[in-house]
């Protein structure tokens, strides 16, 4: 989202919490992020920060009353550690899309 407005803008951890569970993370108890990126990519995007705040909990899913800031188009996972992979990756995929 940087790369398209020139502005870093702070995301919602709080929708991930509340929202991502149908994608196999759960709230506060635990999850991954391609869990989260899978929920990102489905939704068609994520809140921000200030439209849905943390709150130190999971609580119900709320994101039909807060508009998308950033969408994600797809994501590539990595072995942790694999230079190697992480090299193909950017080299194919791309950092940012």
């Amino acid at each position: 989202m940087y790369k398209k407005n020139r502005r870093l803008q702070s995301l919602s951890e709080q929708q991930l919490l509340d929202c991502s569970g149908g994608f196999g993370n759960k709230g506060c108890y635990g999850g991954v992020p391609s869990n989260a990126f899978k929920y990102v990519h489905e939704k068609g995007g994520i809140c921000s920060e200030s439209s849905y705040p943390y709150l130190g909990y999971a609580w119900f899913c709320a994101d039909r009353y807060c508009p998308t800031i950033g969408t994600c188009s797809g994501f590539v996972e990595i072995l942790s550690g694999s230079e190697a992979d992480l090299l193909d990756a950017t080299a194919n995929e791309g950092p940012i899309r």
